[in-house]
């Protein structure tokens, strides 16, 4: 089946390869834009959030909204970048650093996209004792996504394709990835991290095991040349995701070990899992230790690091 501007449908997901071009950053109230093949810009909001814009010949493709905070400023840079209106917007996951600026989008038009359970997490209101007393606010009913799709799904617009494959358990229970053909880019969300270590979010289905499927996905689904555009942070190669999963593996092995032994969370912690890769591309030492608990968290909950789920010793 075909999914054309006009009409919607759920597709076999297929990945193809391109080439494209890159020219020098423009900036427009507070957003940083930037052109990296014909028609397609990323837009880096005030905020860090990257807004990926596919500007094609059957309407304009977002991919995430950023927050609400701010995305006046994302609009008035897609009008001065001479981008035509915003036809869909597709959200990669929940949280409300890519969904709150759907509102803005879906009054004037915009059909939002998301898996259901993006959806089912955008609605929860809670707070998480275990992880700082963390408050998960709903988003209002207008930033809710109202098309959802579940299994991988094709978009025509002119002469560019988008897939939408999901990547479950990962970062959230409901993350999608996005391919955009023939220009070799792919807008990871949440899944790929630069300049930071990766929040995985387990009070909302996410995994350490889901986050290291979902990575090696992302590098069979690219080649040499496929550019990584993350939810936040710098564009990256096929390489970088190499390394960045080299380091979800190294780490997730560590915590996994020290579970084996049937240690605490504080032991876990004075061992310093994340020693050999703090201080470089995933941020400074301080931040380690967050990422060593939500692994820590993420195999109590029955989560493995790709192999299976360690055994506690009875």
């Amino acid at each position: 089946m075909t999914c054309s501007a006009a009409r919607l449908a759920v597709c076999a997901a297929g990945l193809l390869a391109g080439a494209g071009s890159t020219v020098a950053p423009l900036r427009a109230q507070g957003v940083a834009a930037r052109k990296v093949a014909p028609r397609l810009y990323i837009l880096r909001t005030a905020a860090g959030s990257n807004v990926l814009a596919l500007a094609a010949t059957g309407g304009t493709l977002l991919v995430d909204a950023g927050p609400a905070d701010g995305v006046e400023a994302l609009g008035a840079a897609l009008d001065s970048l001479g981008i035509g209106r915003v036809r869909y917007v597709v959200n990669t996951h929940y949280h409300d650093d890519h969904i709150g600026g759907n509102a803005y989008f879906g009054q004037r038009g915009a059909v939002v996209i998301a898996r259901p359970a993006a959806r089912a997490e955008a609605q929860v209101d809670t707070v998480i004792p275990e992880f700082n007393g963390w408050r998960r606010v709903a988003a209002a009913a207008d930033a809710l996504p109202p098309v959802t799709v579940e299994g991988p799904t094709t978009i025509h617009l002119g002469s560019d394709t988008v897939y939408l494959v999901p990547a479950p358990g990962a970062h959230t229970s409901g993350d999608l990835v996005v391919r955009v053909a023939p220009a070799d880019v792919i807008h990871t969300g949440d899944v790929y991290e630069v300049g930071a270590y990766p929040f995985i979010d387990v009070w909302a289905g996410g995994s350490v095991a889901g986050m290291i499927e979902a990575t090696r996905r992302l590098l069979a689904a690219g080649g040499a040349t496929t550019r990584y555009v993350p939810g936040h942070g710098a564009v990256g190669s096929a390489a970088d995701v190499e390394r960045y999963l080299e380091m979800l593996v190294a780490v997730c092995g560590a915590v996994a070990q020290a579970w084996k032994r049937e240690a605490t969370l504080d032991a876990v912690m004075a061992g310093r899992p994340t020693a050999s890769f703090d201080d470089t591309s995933w941020g400074p030492a301080r931040h380690g230790p967050v990422f060593a608990e939500l692994v820590f968290r993420s195999l109590e909950r029955g989560s493995g690091c790709g192999g299976g789920t360690p055994a506690r010793p009875r």
